[in-house]
């Protein structure tokens, strides 16, 4: 008998919240809009599919503080800020662009 996959919906795809992750070494973060939070170890399961908050309280506690860190140093809003469109969107200097290509998050 052949195996099947079994589809769920991915956590990390829906079009309704916006998402701010972080990774260090093999753990990453995912935080949304919404205040679900989410930890993965890539190590041990790289298609994330065992979400691993509830079991390790510390590890998210350390990363979710590292994560606004990160937020506060680079001036980004919360997730759950209104966004800023078009005009009133605010123009990054280029300190802050680097620190995001650093990060991965920008080209």
């Amino acid at each position: 008998m052949g195996s099947e996959v079994q589809r769920r919906a991915d956590p990390q795809m829906q079009a309704d919240r916006r998402y701010r992750l972080l990774r260090e070494g093999t753990l990453k973060l995912v935080e949304t809009s919404r205040g679900e939070r989410f930890l993965y170890d890539l190590a041990a399961d790289p298609d994330e599919t065992r979400d691993l908050a509830a079991e390790r309280p510390g590890e998210l506690a350390r990363m979710r503080a590292r994560l606004e860190e990160a937020r506060a140093s680079l001036g980004l809003p919360a997730l759950d800020a209104p966004l800023a469109l078009g005009e009133d969107a605010p123009e990054l200097d280029e300190a802050t662009r680097e620190q995001l290509r650093a990060l991965g998050y920008a080209e």
